[in-house]
């Protein structure tokens, strides 16, 4: 059996960074991951040998894939960027020159992806946001269970609803992921009113 010390696994870690671009963090935002028992290690590790994963797996640490992952170093968190599964939400949302995650105010969210009308680029809300969160924001439902995919029927278009909720009244329309799945989407779509509208 190796030996494992702090000393040495200090001495391992810091070549690794100055060699290939070793990152770290402490924990998974990211659902269904469990936190290791030291911290995440994130590289290439194609140019890593075996034994070499094997000692930091022994010594405590989960090993991630750098390019599938974004480390959020104010919360010290880790979320997936690439699917693991075809039901994979993203849960972070990459914006003009900054993230937002879970960590962040629901406000954040919805300024990123409401519309106006339904020209502007679209985006949904995803799937770990749940519905009273929406309403808590002064949203109201407006359409529930829309599918678009691959199968006969599911053939719901978000433009064309966003077009139909600001005939109808609407300021703001936003989307939200309710299901994934490998052929097709679930959705939601909720309503802000204008002003003065009952």
């Amino acid at each position: 059996m190796r030996e494992i010390t702090k000393k040495r696994t200090e001495i391992i870690l810091k070549a690794l960074q100055d060699k290939h671009d070793l990152e770290y963090c402490t924990a998974y935002g990211e659902r269904r991951y469990n936190d290791p028992e030291v911290g995440i290690l994130f590289a290439n590790w194609n140019h890593i040998s075996r034994p070499l994963q094997d000692y930091l797996e022994e010594a405590g640490y989960s090993l991630e894939w750098s390019d599938e992952w974004y480390i959020d170093y104010d919360n010290d968190k880790a979320w997936r960027t690439s699917p693991d599964s075809y039901g994979w939400v993203c849960a972070v949302k990459f914006c003009d020159g900054y993230v937002i995650t879970p960590d962040d105010d629901m406000s954040e969210w919805i300024a990123e992806c409401a519309l106006t009308d339904s020209d502007q680029p679209m985006s949904a809300l995803p799937d770990w946001i749940t519905p009273d969160d929406i309403i808590a924001q002064g949203f109201e439902l407006f359409a529930g269970h829309l599918e678009s995919g691959l199968h006969p029927g599911k053939t719901d278009d978000p433009r064309a609803i966003t077009k139909k909720a600001v005939d109808s009244g609407a300021s703001q329309v936003v989307f939200r992921i309710a299901e994934a799945s490998q052929f097709y989407i679930v959705f939601e779509c909720y309503i802000r009113q204008q002003l003065g509208r009952d």
